[in-house]
């Protein structure tokens, strides 16, 4: 990577802060100091590494799975989606809504709370 493409980089990744989203490369984490909404979008996978530290809204989106270490600080919500089981390690801090989703399967973590 050559300098400016090392400052268009250092200028995103600053602009992404500012709006309270950071990306570590090294450790290879993207915290959203926020909600995300994603209700009704297109998108079917998330990335490992993502951590919501408000509410994360994907009712009625294309996704698929959950990444595995998905943390959400606030509520989850998978109203409406193909989402078949949650992944272990998932850690949720507010309410979990699965209600009309097709979550069949709950890791232990969960299932037991």
């Amino acid at each position: 990577m050559d300098s400016t493409d090392e400052s268009l980089l250092d200028f995103a990744l600053s602009l992404l802060k500012a709006k309270g989203i950071v990306f570590n490369y090294e450790s290879k984490v993207l915290e959203i100091s926020s909600n995300l909404n994603l209700r009704g979008s297109e998108i079917t996978k998330l990335p490992e590494g993502l951590i919501i530290r408000g509410n994360l809204d994907l009712r009625e989106s294309k996704i698929i799975e959950l990444p595995k270490g998905l943390e959400v600080g606030g509520s989850l919500n998978l109203k409406y989606t193909a989402i078949e089981e949650l992944p272990e390690g998932l850690k949720v801090g507010g309410n979990l809504y699965i209600r009309h989703s097709k979550i069949t399967k709950m890791p232990k973590h969960l299932a037991s709370t």
